[in-house]
């Protein structure tokens, strides 16, 4: 279903638009969503979000707001610190880097990326159907 058509339904008078599937989502103003996003009941996407090809979010996302940097769910095994996203195995490696360069403690992001990684693993679990085309999981 594309965007146009999802601001066509009339919202409920709590700005809930429900969708052909009987989800429900709730949509701001500039909202651009990739091919094949799926959206779970009760999502709410903020004004001008963009979700690229094959995000499948069943509700919001865990966002910690750090000192300096926000820790978030950026896709199926990827975490963004800020600008930074990498997958799980890559902030390992570039940690001491990042820590060096943006000069910040290591923690409270090593707990935050965990808290933010402990969500994923539950509701952003990588699958195949997660995976673009040609990837494995």
């Amino acid at each position: 279903m594309l965007v146009t058509e999802i601001y066509k339904i009339i919202p409920n008078s709590h700005d809930w638009r429900k969708l052909p599937n009987g989800n429900h989502v709730k949509l701001g103003n500039g909202v651009k969503l990739g091919n094949y996003v799926t959206l779970g009941d009760h999502v709410t996407l903020g004004d001008h979000t963009k979700l690229g090809d094959y995000v499948r979010l069943n509700e919001s996302p865990l966002q910690i707001q750090g000192p300096r940097f926000i820790v978030y769910p950026h896709s199926p095994g990827n975490i963004g610190i800020g600008c930074e996203v990498h997958s799980f195995k890559e902030w390992e490696e570039v940690l001491t880097y990042l820590l060096e360069n943006y000069r910040i403690k290591e923690e409270p992001y090593r707990t935050y990326a965990n808290l933010v990684k402990s969500w994923m693993d539950t509701n952003m679990p990588i699958t195949q159907s997660t995976l673009p085309e040609g990837k494995k999981a």
